[in-house]
């Protein structure tokens, strides 16, 4: 083999390797990001206090840990009329992001654009409230 012809196979191989390299790390990455936002979201019926962004109010969590995914911002506790207006009503929320609203103001999520859907309250069947 020629040093030229080791060149262009160098050139080939080596970005090859580097992106299989970077897939790698990218598939360990999505293994390690935390599970979607769906069993967060049920505990909007159940937990003792909710969290939400100032900036962007569909944001709603169980978690005080959480950032708004729109804006990064650390979420505020939910005031107790809102998060008791909140839960009289029937909920859709998107299955990957912490997005909460009632049904009749129902939108893409603003985070991932899916379609949100209905959020369960415990012990109802098939969404209903």
């Amino acid at each position: 083999m020629s040093a030229q012809s080791a060149f262009r196979l160098g050139v080939l191989v080596i970005p090859l390797l580097i992106g299989l390299a970077l897939a790698s790390a990218a598939a360990l990455a999505v293994e390690a990001a935390p599970a979607p936002a769906r069993a967060t979201l049920q505990q909007v019926y159940t937990a003792a206090t909710l969290y939400t962004c100032p900036m962007h109010p569909a944001v709603i969590s169980a978690d005080p840990k959480l950032d708004c995914p729109i804006c990064e911002m650390h979420l505020a506790p939910l005031g107790a009329e809102a998060r008791a207006a909140l839960v009289a009503q029937p909920l859709v929320g998107c299955p990957m992001d912490p997005i909460a609203v009632p049904a009749k103001d129902a939108k893409p999520c603003p985070v991932c654009g899916m379609k949100l859907t209905p959020i369960a309250a415990p012990g109802a069947q098939g969404g209903k409230h």
